[in-house]
């Protein structure tokens, strides 16, 4: 049972080595010492290379059977390129024992591993046979060949670093090692340096002098590792900022042999650092005087910064008080806490900054309008780590907002009023007027009789000319004032209609698509949008340039779309002077929009046309 334990590749206890060694030789102790070797070990014919036997390790740390490897080679076992190197070894190392030689070893698996070989040679009657040790030191060589690579690696770096590194003796402080890097930092060589022990204190200036040197006083009695930060005047007398981190390094019994460290130049550090302070107090200066507060938030814990002025817009007295995102949205009016919510997630998932308008209800209970914008901070792996931004109070604004949009309400309606009442009188008092003027006329020129009376009848036919001149244009005056079709038939009729007059005017190309609507828009909605498309049709003839002109009236998940195309000149709708050509006419049709709780776009390129769309609810 405890050969079976111990030999898993299911092989006899001795068969095969003992085919070769005399019965003298065949003592028990040394069949257990190869049989259970903890490293691997294998006895092979010095003439063909063939394995005659193996031990329970060889077989575990190789991967093979017994079996196979008794079907195997020594060149089975190494990598290709080293067969050469094997069969050379064989040939010139013929000693009977070989020693601490290592060699590189294939496994099953294809793995390769490092061994060093311990032989010695065994001649029975029938053949020259080797016993082998193999030992893996893979794990030690790796060892050894990254040590030797990190002191190359420390050798480059340290002469080719940008920082000073130095060695000092711990006792005088007197550098015994210090890089090229100290040229560029101080102005000094490395030899200049260490020929004088004095000019590191030197260096320092005058101001920082006594604090550096006590600071380095204080950290060779406590042997703690430190870094400090102190000013230096370089070799060319300008002053430079530098950060000096230092260590005690030991010997195996503890005792310090040697302070080490490594010396940056923070000159530029430390004037964004003041740049960035004096920054930060213009930034409070700013926002406390506009009453504008700032903030910060932490998205791990939703925890956040605030200003005094942030504070006193949501009712606090002091900053005092926990604050967070979670408790922002709680002041936020139930109502609009959705749609709060949704635009900041946004912005973290996008990575984008947010603006957002939305009422909130303060500790003392007031309702106020407030303008908040921020941005994010991302991490390196691309997670948002932060936001921060602003918040201002904007309820006067709003509120002046809202009576300037009541009385250009008023003012439309006033306007539309006066252009109806305009219409109408026209209509009932001056067009009937001037008709009853034409029947007259016209009777009078029919019953003057021919001869003398001539010029009398060329004199009424140009008055009834005049008149009927007259007349038309009352009558355009009339349909612009109040389009009767608009009240009649509709917003579609009404459109049809004056883009044939567009066209007869101008001689622009028209192309319209759309139908009547299922449903008749309330009549402030109807009047507001044909307005706008009149004042767009305005727009087009003054600055387009435009030879076809597309009006597309459609139903869009539930929404009324106006879209109005022309393939003119176009214009940089983020340039300001494009803007002007058209400010007025802009502003007053996107306000006419608003006032009816639609929206209104406009997309233009330069050479390539303008487009305007209107939607607007049912």
């Amino acid at each position: 049972m405890e050969e079976e334990k111990n030999n898993p590749a299911g092989t006899d206890s001795v068969e095969g080595i003992a085919d070769y060694l005399s019965k003298a030789d065949r003592e028990e102790m040394g069949i257990l010492l190869f049989r259970l070797n903890p490293h691997p070990m294998w006895v092979y014919d010095l003439e063909t290379l063939r394995f005659v036997d193996v031990n329970l390790s060889a077989i575990k740390n190789y991967g093979y059977s017994r079996e196979e490897f008794l079907y195997m080679t020594l060149e089975d076992i190494r990598p290709a390129e080293e067969i050469p190197r094997l069969i050379e070894n064989i040939k010139v190392h013929s000693e009977i024992s070989q020693l601490d030689r290592t060699f590189r070893h294939k496994k099953k698996d294809g793995s390769i591993i490092n061994v060093e070989i311990t032989s010695i040679g065994l001649t029975t009657e029938r053949r020259e046979l080797r016993i082998v040790m193999a030992i893996d030191i893979t794990e030690q060589f790796k060892a050894l060949q990254a040590l030797r690579e990190s002191e190359s690696k420390y050798r480059n770096l340290t002469e080719n670093l940008n920082q000073v590194v130095y060695s000092v003796d711990p006792q005088s402080l007197e550098a015994t090692y210090i890089n090229k890097a100290v040229f560029d930092i101080f102005g000094y060589t490395a030899e200049e340096w260490l020929a004088n022990p004095g000019l590191w204190e030197q260096t320092i200036y005058s101001e920082d002098k006594n604090d550096v040197i006590a600071k380095i006083m204080q950290a060779r009695e406590s042997l703690n590792n430190s870094l400090i930060e102190y000013r230096i005047i370089k070799k060319d007398g300008s002053l430079r900022w530098i950060i000096d981190r230092f260590q005690w390094e030991r010997d195996e019994h503890g005792k310090v042999t040697a302070l080490n460290g490594i010396i940056s130049d923070i000159t530029e550090r430390k004037t964004v650092e003041t740049e960035l302070r004096m920054s930060e107090e213009r930034l409070k200066f700013a926002l406390k005087q506009s009453y504008t507060g700032g903030w910060e938030i932490d998205l791990a814990d939703r925890k956040a910064f605030r200003t005094p002025e942030h504070a006193k817009i949501f009712g606090y007295d002091d900053l005092n008080s926990e604050w967070s995102f979670d408790k922002f949205i709680g002041h936020v009016i139930p109502e609009e806490r959705e749609y709060a919510k949704n635009i900041f997630l946004n912005a973290i998932e996008t990575k984008t900054e947010f603006r957002l308008e939305c009422r909130i209800r303060r500790t003392d209970g007031m309702i106020r309008w407030i303008w908040a914008a921020g941005g994010h901070q991302v991490n390196i792996d691309g997670t948002v780590k932060k936001m921060a931004g602003i918040v201002k109070d904007i309820t006067e604004s709003k509120e002046a907002e809202q009576q300037l949009r009541t009385l250009m309400t008023r003012l439309i309606e006033s306007e539309e009023q006066m252009r109806k009442v305009a219409s109408h009188q026209l209509h009932d008092e001056v067009g009937q007027n001037l008709t009853a003027l034409s029947i007259n006329l016209n009777y009078l020129l029919s019953q003057i009789a021919a001869g003398d009376t001539k010029k009398l009848s060329d004199r009424l036919s140009d008055s009834i000319s005049i008149l009927n001149d007259t007349m038309d244009q009352i009558r355009s005056i009339m349909v612009e004032l109040r389009p009767s079709i608009l009240d009649d038939y509709g917003l579609c009729a009404a459109l049809k209609w004056n883009l044939n007059l567009f066209k007869e005017r101008t001689g622009i190309n028209i192309i319209f698509e759309g139908k009547e609507l299922d449903y008749r828009l309330p009549v402030n909605v109807e009047y507001s949008v044909f307005r706008v498309a009149q004042e767009a049709l305005h727009n087009i003839t003054k600055h387009a340039d435009a030879k076809n002109v597309k009006v597309v009236l459609t139903e869009e998940n539930k929404k009324t779309v106006l879209l109005i195309s022309d393939d003119g000149r176009g214009f940089d709708t983020n340039e300001k002077r494009a803007g002007e050509l058209i400010h007025f006419g802009i502003l007053t049709m996107a306000e006419r929009i608003k006032l009816i709780g639609g929206n209104l776009e406009i997309t233009s390129t330069p050479g390539k046309g303008t487009t305007i769309k209107i939607e607007v609810g049912r």
